[in-house]
């Protein structure tokens, strides 16, 4: 057996496929597509999958990452194979052998997209980079035991804003992957307890990157 890694993206109207039907959408693109890939033992085997950093539902990504054993070698042909027989949304952009184990995945990057109906209020931007520099961004969180408050500033890495013509503000942000990982609708919320003022109407959210401890490309 072989393992190898597949990196695809979930976006349009993907992007409400819950994780659970997600799963099932490979396990059934795999038979259509003739891969043979391990499956699990007993009365009702299942092809041995995973995915990395689940994704909300309703969040758009372009680097998500599944694992899999094959019981034969795969080439490149595959990503065509599968995409032929997927969903709308869901595009397989990459087959490559699976050499290094999900737990590195240490940040992750995302563009957030505020987006306001009668256009970005004055001085937004520089509202909201002041606050996320402060280093003291409490929200409160659910938690398995119920809500707690959170400081979420220790788990952003990086955060710039820029105005993205006049009625959307582009938030490029890199926050922790685990221990504890950083849910980047949280810097929404924030915004909308700190600042209410400049809380946008709208909010778009795509997942671009996965890294590693050392901010490069997993």
């Amino acid at each position: 057996m072989i393992k190898y890694r597949i990196v695809f993206e979930k976006k349009g109207r993907a992007k409400y496929i819950s994780h659970l039907d997600l799963m099932r959408t490979f396990q059934r693109a795999f038979q259509r597509a003739g891969v043979k890939v391990r499956h699990t033992e007993g009365f009702n085997p299942r092809a041995r999958i995973s995915i990395a950093h689940p994704l909300p539902l309703g969040m758009e990504s372009r680097c998500e990452i599944l694992d899999f054993e094959a019981l034969e070698p795969l080439d490149e042909s595959l990503v065509s194979r599968l995409n032929a027989v997927m969903p709308e949304g869901i595009v397989i952009r990459e087959l490559r052998e699976n050499t290094r184990k999900a737990s590195e995945i240490a940040w992750k990057r995302y563009n957030l997209r505020l987006i306001y109906d009668t256009g970005v209020p004055q001085g937004a931007a520089e509202a909201i980079a002041r606050l996320f520099s402060s280093g003291n961004v409490v929200i409160r969180k659910k938690t398995k035991r119920g809500e707690a408050d959170f400081n979420i500033s220790p788990c952003i890495n990086s955060l710039n804003v820029a105005q993205d013509g006049n009625d959307e503000l582009l938030l490029d942000l890199v926050a922790s992957a685990q221990s504890p990982s950083l849910n980047p609708m949280l810097i929404v919320d924030a915004i909308g307890k700190y600042l209410p003022e400049i809380s946008p109407d709208f909010t778009r959210c795509v997942r671009v990157e996965m890294l590693d401890e050392e901010l490069k490309p997993f």
